[in-house]
């Protein structure tokens, strides 16, 4: 299994506060009307689900086992809460913004001549409700080959957002062969 978030990731703070915390007129020099004196707003912690409660089993998915170098395929990836907790989704989490807090599923490319991910998929895709333990779930996502014929591992993993990934707390990943020619 590899080891989601093993290196590190150089993003500006202001790109992740846009992206994750929405706090946009701060990151352009604007004062924030939220708080006094125009000080950032502190975004309100995301409660973690207990570290029990990070169990996935991956039941099905739908990725070719060939891609041609830089074409993308719309595929299914089903999985099943094997925990006893429920899983927040996107409009269940009580957080804001939506996504804080709630399952999603991300993804990311290994090429087997390369001990780091070649490319992480610039969006995650969202659990849309609420997963109860023994419930499954099918997303549905675009993953886009590399540009490189070879051989690949696509890799998918869940999250909760903002808060950590699964295999952080044991669950496994997804690993698929892909064929890029």
């Amino acid at each position: 299994m590899k080891a989601w978030g093993t290196q590190p990731m150089l993003v500006s703070a202001c790109v992740v506060a846009v992206a994750l915390v929405g706090l946009a007129p701060s990151c352009r020099g604007q004062k924030s009307e939220a708080e006094p004196g125009g000080a950032t707003p502190s975004p309100r912690p995301v409660p973690p689900l207990p570290d029990e409660a990070y169990r996935v089993e991956w039941v099905a998915n739908t990725v070719p086992p060939t891609l041609k170098p830089g074409a993308s395929a719309t595929v299914t990836v089903t999985i099943k809460n094997v925990s006893a907790t429920s899983w927040p989704g996107l409009n269940s989490s009580g957080s804001e913004p939506p996504s804080a807090g709630a399952v999603r599923l991300g993804h990311r490319w290994w090429s087997a001549s390369a001990p780091i991910p070649i490319s992480e998929s610039p969006s995650r895709a969202d659990l849309e409700r609420g997963l109860g333990p023994g419930e499954s779930a099918t997303f549905q996502v675009v993953v886009t080959a590399p540009n490189s014929p070879g051989e690949y591992e696509l890799e998918f993993e869940l999250i909760q957002e903002l808060v950590t990934w699964f295999a952080a707390k044991g669950a496994a990943t997804l690993l698929v062969p892909v064929r890029v020619q």
